[in-house]
C-alpha cells in the first residue's frame, strides 16, 4: 500500500483563484500542507490524513482532500494516500496530488 499523508506533510499542485501576480482561472504553482485529520488515529502521534480533511496552501489559499485509498479507511473515510487530490476550495479552484508523505509513514 502506498503510504498515509500526515498532517504537516505537503503536496504540490497548481491554484486557479486568483493571485497579485496571476489572473484568476490560470495556473498558479503552489504547495498545499495538510491542517486537518483523523481525530482518532495518528502515526507517531500524528493525524492521518482522510478524504475531506482541510490545508492551506502557500499562496493563501484553502484545500480540500478530495481521493484516497479504495480499501484502507480511518474513521470510516478513505485514507489520503500517495497517488490522492484534493481541490482548491476557493472560487477558481486548483488541484493537488499527494506525491510523497513523511518517512514514517
Amino acid at each position: 500500500m502506498a503510504g498515509i499523508a500526515l498532517v504537516g506533510d505537503h503536496a504540490p499542485g497548481v491554484c486557479r483563484a486568483g493571485h497579485s501576480d496571476v489572473v484568476k482561472g490560470h495556473n498558479k504553482n503552489m504547495i498545499t500542507t495538510f491542517v486537518t485529520g483523523s481525530e482518532s488515529v495518528f502515526i507517531n502521534g500524528v493525524a492521518c490524513v482522510t478524504v475531506d480533511s482541510l490545508g492551506d496552501t502557500d499562496c493563501g489559499h484553502h484545500t480540500k482532500a478530495t481521493t484516497g485509498a479504495p480499501t484502507v479507511f480511518i474513521g470510516g473515510k478513505p485514507a489520503h494516500i500517495i497517488g490522492s487530490g484534493g481541490v482548491v476550495i476557493e472560487d477558481g479552484g486548483g488541484e493537488y496530488t499527494v506525491q510523497q508523505v513523511s518517512d514514517s509513514v
